[in-house]
């Protein structure tokens, strides 16, 4: 693993980490709450003379991997005899990212060494405006206390406070400057250079961010190994952070991260288990370890699921097609609980006409208010297969208001002339129109409300059965152009830089997931072929549509996965897997799939690793074996 950044957490503290060991990211309390760090980083000092020697410096020797069927991050590092191993877990039930760090002395003389760790916070989004933030050292519970607001005036005080707890006790630590140099300010970071720390206790107010640092001395003998861990606890004020903190110190730091490993390995059993039936080591690898990335994008609190641990672009948001997509595979995989929180979520969310909106805040917030019909439609297609899959009359009896009035906001948006339902954004947020793909949701969604109705309210199910099958007719009459079926014919609104919506990857939608027509119908393997031909590259994959220029138009993973379901679905396992393939050797060094891979050079492009993606591949490792004959 090189250069990405790799994605741990436990649904209530997620954190990415880079392969040198910093923290680019923690989001806390709530998954789509601030990123908070503007770096956290890890050096060594004694290595190669007094100066600090940062993991992110070249020379290291660098390799990372999870433990198995866990989300417990091992980074070793090596360089002139000394060795650094660092074990990064955020364990189940705590808002709190553990750091284990481990010095071992490789030489055949004696080392003096210092182990530091430093950090610049700039807790909550403050758009490049740091200097409400604060620090300090409490010596009773010998932690470092971060929040943001003003030192003196509790009205501007924000919503998250971070304690940081190193154990043992650091022999040297500082707080933002402490002194000036040459009239020159020294913060933490600056005044690690010389290898000493002051001791500043409190810290506020500064431009670029408040710095921290402490370090341990340590001295050890040929062979001899040092342990230092760092406890990240966080919570919505210092009470509720210094609760957690106590939670915490109650167990040893070995015992917490064996406790948070285990959990793992618990919950992953069931996924381990499915893999079994897949014949191939590295499809096995992939599918437990989508199934564990997907749990980390799941808010423990609230149920929601959030798109991808990404700020650029900015995905720690809730779009509840993305999480219909995840609850769905969580479902099939037979996470049914995880499933179950989230479309709970959906029925605190929904609006008071249907709808839910583009995407959320985890704790049910709206973020962008626009209107896609087809988040709708997913969710009502989402919670009718979850009720096929547990059997569970009970939930859908308690999801039939949210149900039925999902079903007639979406027939209340039909256009009177086509009799298609409208949407104020297409599936890419682009376009407003009478998409086949949002429509092909609507559909699914009809017929959901049809089947969850039938024992209670037959007419009422009657009713939405003919009107899921006039919405099936409009489709065909006017989105089927010469014998194959198109995206939209006419946008109302149209996105400026698109050539057409003729076709587009989400015309599979038609078939897979929503089976408004079967993947044998002659038109369906029409508008899939010339979809195949359209949108290629040179590099191979597929792209959403032929001018796509998000990020300058790439090949999507998500693309690829997509049709290979589509094969899947018709039992064309060889066509499935080399577009399988395709997905599999664009994945990310630590094995995740990219929302795209940049069309020249292969490599992954925007947010990284996608939640949807990761979802499409678990929903194909069961067509094409787990649930297979």
């Amino acid at each position: 693993m090189t250069g990405e950044l790799i994605p741990i957490g436990n649904g209530r503290f997620l954190a990415r980490v880079r392969d040198n060991c910093s923290i680019a990211d923690a989001f806390f309390p709530s998954l789509s709450l601030s990123h908070h760090f503007l770096q956290s980083r890890l050096a060594l000092i004694g290595v190669k003379g007094s100066r600090p020697l940062w993991l992110s410096d070249e020379g290291w020797r660098r390799h990372q991997s999870f433990t198995e069927g866990s989300n417990a991050l091992v980074s070793e590092l090596q360089l002139d005899g000394v060795g650094v191993r660092v074990t990064d877990l955020c364990p189940e039930g705590y808002c709190c990212l553990v750091r284990r760090v481990e010095v071992i002395n490789h030489r055949g003389d004696p080392a003096e060494l210092a182990l530091c760790y430093a950090s610049a916070t700039g807790m909550e989004d403050n758009e490049g405006d740091f200097r409400s933030n604060t620090v300090y050292w409490q010596p009773a519970r010998q932690a470092l206390v971060h929040y943001r607001g003003h030192p003196f005036d509790n009205t501007q005080e924000g919503r998250t406070v971070l304690l940081v707890q190193p154990t043992p006790a650091p022999d040297e630590f500082q707080c933002g400057v402490s002194y000036e140099k040459d009239s020159a300010a020294e913060d933490a970071f600056e005044d690690l250079e010389d290898g000493e720390l002051r001791g500043n206790d409190f810290a506020a107010s500064s431009d670029s961010g408040v710095t921290t640092a402490f370090l341990w001395r340590l001295k050890l003998a040929p062979g001899e190994r040092a342990v230092c861990t760092i406890c990240l606890v966080g919570g919505r004020d210092f009470q509720a952070a210094s609760e957690e903190l106590d939670r915490v110190r109650a167990m040893s730091p070995v015992d917490l991260l064996s406790q948070g490993v285990h959990a793992d390995q618990r919950w992953s059993e069931r996924a381990r288990h499915n893999a079994e039936r897949i014949p191939d080591e590295l499809l096995q690898q992939t599918y437990v370890r989508s199934l564990l990335f997907m749990r980390l994008l799941q808010d423990a609190q609230s149920g929601a699921i959030i798109a991808a641990p990404s700020i650029a672009p900015d995905y720690r948001f809730c779009w509840p097609r993305d999480g219909a997509f995840i609850a769905n595979a969580f479902d099939r995989a037979g996470y049914h609980s995880e499933s179950r929180a989230f479309w709970d979520w959906c029925t605190r969310t929904q609006s008071g006409d249907g709808l839910w909106h583009q995407n959320y805040f985890t704790d049910g917030r709206r973020h962008w208010p626009a209107i896609q019909m087809d988040q709708v439609g997913s969710i009502l297609w989402g919670v009718g297969q979850h009720v096929k899959l547990t059997g569970d009359r009970l939930f859908a009896d308690s999801v039939l208001p949210m149900v039925e009035k999902g079903a007639q906001c979406i027939l209340d948006r039909r256009d009177d002339e086509t009799g298609l339902v409208y949407s104020d954004q297409d599936l890419w947020e682009e376009a407003s129109g009478q998409f086949a793909y949002t429509n092909a949701s609507c559909v699914a969604a009809l017929c959901a409300a049809a089947d969850l109705l039938q024992d209670i309210d037959p007419t009422g199910a009657g009713r939405y059965r003919t009107e899921a099958t006039r919405l099936r007719e409009a489709i065909d009459e006017h989105l089927r152009v010469h014998g194959r079926y198109v995206g939209e014919v006419n946008p109302t609104h149209r996105h400026p830089g698109r050539a057409d919506y003729d076709l587009d990857i989400s015309l599979l939608g038609l078939s897979v997931p929503f089976d408004v027509l079967g993947p044998e119908d002659a038109a369906m393997q029409h508008t899939v072929a010339s979809v195949a031909d359209s949108m290629q590259y040179d590099i191979g994959g597929l792209g959403r549509y032929a001018s796509d220029l998000f990020q300058g138009g790439n090949p999507w993973g998500l693309a690829s996965l997509w049709l290979a379901l589509f094969h899947a679905r018709r039992g064309e396992q060889k066509a499935a897997l080399e577009r399988l393939d395709w997905a599999l050797r664009h994945r990310t060094p630590a094995g995740f799939f990219p929302e795209q891979n940049h069309r020249h050079s292969g490599h992954p492009v925007s947010a990284t690793p996608l939640g949807w993606a990761h979802a499409w591949f678990v929903l194909l490792m069961h067509e094409l074996y787990i649930d297979a004959g």
